[in-house]
């Protein structure tokens, strides 16, 4: 399974979009300052957004899509499945990134891909 993501820096609103094919990963290197350039100077610590995808070739054209929205358009996206900006990271497990139809399963709501 691969995954696209965003990252933020909550105190200030900044935004990382990537792609993955192992989310757990990718956002423990994020957070622990191996990950992007970016993320490292800008402390994009907080995994807000994530959706899955069967292929690579599917999450890397997301990702490029991702790129050229807006950032009102990135913002209302997050705010809808997560409107409290909650670091979703601390509620990964296999359970939650393996089933597709749901994109986080968390604090008694659920976010549907």
């Amino acid at each position: 399974m691969f995954f696209t993501y965003i990252m933020s820096n909550t105190h200030t609103g900044l935004l990382f979009m990537g792609q993955t094919d192992d989310l757990e990963r990718r956002v423990w290197e994020h957070k622990s300052n191996i990950g992007s350039p970016f993320t490292r100077e800008h402390n994009c610590h907080n995994l807000v957004w994530f959706e899955s995808h069967a292929s690579c070739e599917s999450a890397y054209a997301r990702e490029h899509q991702m790129q050229s929205w807006s950032r009102a358009s990135a913002i209302a996206r997050i705010e809808a499945l997560n409107p409290q900006w909650r670091d979703l990271s601390l509620s990964l497990t296999d359970h939650h990134i393996y089933a597709p139809e749901r994109m986080f399963e968390a604090y008694g709501q659920y976010a549907f891909v």
